[in-house]
């Protein structure tokens, strides 16, 4: 496989027809200038950052050499972003992102035999190679899972202010990856109950949030409490769903999710009020069927400050969403794991929210929020307590107190705030020698 990045200067102004001007790099080869994709070598795979609706539109996403900026699910604007690179020159944007781009599609191939570059994204890829399969369900618990199926959770929130800093923070990715995978997913087919197989209408919710065993809910919210409501905005983020009209017209209408699954409504039952209409039981207990790669074989910390490790362990997991095919889903096990990953981005939001930071959304392993510039400082302790983090350069030095014997965790945020993007690329090329070698 050879794999590069190309970054044009104005990817949102991008022209087939006309200049483009930007820059072609190779891992460890000094970036190239080029004025359009007629540069870019036919032998090479080029991590871009042209965003994937343009790409479509412009038919670049039917190009095999040229992959969209959600190539590796983060886009390539992200990881430009988390490591601080935004304001240097674009032919040092194209080699740090050509070298991790290089470096996971190496951990890829060393972990799961991927023998070429995947067409649409490494997810839709993973999940073949890993042996995924969506479990068969009815057309009854499909509505459901589909019901339930929520990505990602925009936030009620003010108008921002005129200096306000937008930004994101994320969790660190290997931990992350792991927390979702040990848990437990529920694999088996549901069946909803009747109601002689139910509790009573008023021991419903206890029911469902003392027993371990997997479920659907069908629910009626009515009430949130006040410091939660902004944050969970309910069914914001559920996304539209294609209706057909007897006539044999189609429109679209809003994802109402009246059904959630219970390892999400055992976190949102704390807060609010629910009533419990119809509910759906796995047919097994949660099984945590998969582990990441590599993790058994070096030692943890390595593997945790690896940045492309990192974003192959979210590939990992965001690949358990989509079919054997590689087609996204929503079905009650997307819908579970969307709900874990969710249900942790809603805890550290919170904290974030108490701590005064205005909360734009959350979902995938990451929060986005709004800062003013005198709490920018404060915020990189903030997500150092946290355990989030947050990109570099943000505002300088990490300057918070350093524990004596420090997480994993905390070692990378210290690594993302002190800058240095030289140590940070010498231990991912450190780790990924080390397991591919």
């Amino acid at each position: 496989m050879r794999v590069g990045s190309v970054i044009f200067e104005k990817p949102k102004g991008y022209d087939p027809q006309g200049s483009n001007p930007g820059y072609r790099s190779l891992p460890d080869e000094d970036p190239i200038r080029i004025f359009s994709t007629g540069d870019l070598a036919t032998d090479v795979h080029w991590l871009s950052n042209i965003d994937v609706q343009k790409a479509y539109r412009l038919q670049l996403k039917n190009t095999p050499r040229i992959l969209d900026d959600k190539y590796l699910r983060t886009s390539t604007s992200s990881i430009l972003l988390e490591l601080g690179l935004k304001d240097q020159s674009y032919s040092e944007q194209a080699k740090i992102v050509a070298s991790i781009f290089s470096n996971a599609m190496e951990l890829a191939k060393k972990a799961f035999g991927l023998v070429d570059v995947p067409a649409q994204s490494l997810a839709s890829a993973l999940t073949a190679l890993i042996g995924h399969y969506q479990p068969n369900i009815s057309s009854d618990i499909q509505r459901a899972g589909i019901m339930a199926s929520q990505g990602f959770t925009e936030c009620e929130r003010r108008e921002p202010g005129p200096d306000t800093i937008f930004t994101s923070v994320v969790f660190p990715r290997v931990q992350y990856a792991q927390s979702i995978l040990a848990g437990g997913l529920p694999f088996s087919e549901f069946t909803i109950l009747s109601n002689d197989q139910m509790p009573p209408a008023s021991k419903r919710l206890s029911w469902i949030c003392e027993d371990d065993m997997p479920m659907l809910a069908k629910v009626r919210i009515t009430n949130i409490h006040p410091d939660f409501n902004p944050l969970i905005n309910w069914g914001n983020g559920a996304g539209f769903l294609k209706r057909q009209t007897q006539e044999g017209g189609n429109f679209t209408t809003g994802n109402s999710r009246d059904w959630v699954p219970s390892n999400e409504l055992k976190v949102l039952a704390q807060f609010a009020s629910f009533e419990v209409e119809s509910i759906a039981v796995s047919e097994d207990e949660p099984e945590a069927r998969y582990k990441l790669p590599f993790i058994d074989t070096v030692d943890p910390s390595h593997a945790m400050l690896s940045y492309s490790f990192g974003l192959l362990c979210e590939n990992i997991w965001c690949s358990l969403l989509r079919d054997k095919q590689g087609v996204y889903q929503r079905t009650p096990l997307t819908s579970w794991v969307h709900a874990t990953d969710r249900m942790m981005c809603l805890d550290k939001a919170y904290q974030l929210k108490k701590r005064g930071y205005a909360i734009n959304g959350y979902g995938y392993g990451r929060i986005t929020l709004a800062i003013h510039p005198e709490q920018a400082k404060q915020f990189v302790q903030d997500c150092y307590e946290l355990g989030l983090v947050s990109h570099m350069k943000l505002s300088g030095p990490f300057t918070g107190a350093i524990p004596d014997n420090p997480t994993p965790a905390q070692v990378l945020n210290i690594l993302f705030q002190i800058g240095s993007l030289n140590d940070l690329q010498k231990t991912d090329n450190s780790f990924v020698r080390k397991v591919t070698k």
